[in-house]
C-alpha cells in the first residue's frame, strides 16, 4: 500500500499525473471541496475557503487510510513540510509507503504556467510560490521514493 504526495505549482500537470495510475486509487484534493465550486459546477477559487478546503482533504486522507486503500494521490501543491507532513507522517503510522512526485518548475515556465493553470493563479503569484518551495529534508528523501518529473511548457 501506497501513498504518493505530488508537489508543484499549478498548472505543472499533478492532476494529469494521477489520470496514468490505476488500481485501487483514491485522490485526495483540496480542488474537490464542494466550497469552490458555485451552482454551475464551475470551479472558482476562493481564498476564504481555502483553510476550510484542506482540513476537508485532509479528513477525507485518514477516511481514505483506515479504509486501506492500495494507493492514495495527495493532490495538493504541497510546496512546503506544512503541506505536505501531515500526509507524510500519517501514512507513515498506518504502515503506507510513502512516494514524493515533483514538478520542478523553473523561472522561465512561469509564464506558461500562469496562462493555464486552472485556478487563474497570477504570474505574480507563481514567482511568490516558486521562491517558497521547500526541497525535501535529507532523512525524508533517504526514506521515501522520490520521482522529479520534468514540467513541460
Amino acid at each position: 500500500m501506497k501513498v504518493i504526495i505530488l508537489r508543484g505549482l499549478p498548472g505543472v500537470g499533478k492532476t494529469t499525473c494521477y489520470n496514468n495510475i490505476f488500481g485501487d486509487l483514491f485522490i485526495c484534493s483540496a480542488d474537490m471541496f464542494s466550497g469552490y465550486y458555485n451552482d454551475s459546477r464551475q470551479y472558482i477559487w476562493a481564498p476564504e475557503v481555502c483553510d476550510a478546503a484542506h482540513k476537508w482533504c485532509q479528513q477525507n486522507f485518514v477516511k481514505a487510510l483506515v479504509r486501506g486503500y492500495e494507493t492514495i494521490v495527495v493532490d495538493n501543491t504541497n510546496l512546503k513540510r506544512k503541506a505536505w507532513g501531515f500526509y507524510h507522517h500519517l501514512a507513515t503510522l498506518m504502515n503506507y509507503k510513502v512516494c514524493f512526485i515533483e514538478f520542478i518548475a523553473e523561472h522561465h515556465q512561469l509564464e506558461a504556467l500562469a496562462a493555464r493553470n486552472r485556478h487563474n493563479v497570477s504570474l505574480n503569484s507563481l514567482k511568490q510560490m516558486l521562491a517558497a518551495w521547500e526541497p525535501l529534508p535529507k532523512e525524508i528523501a533517504e526514506r521515501c521514493d522520490v520521482e522529479q518529473r520534468e514540467v513541460i511548457t
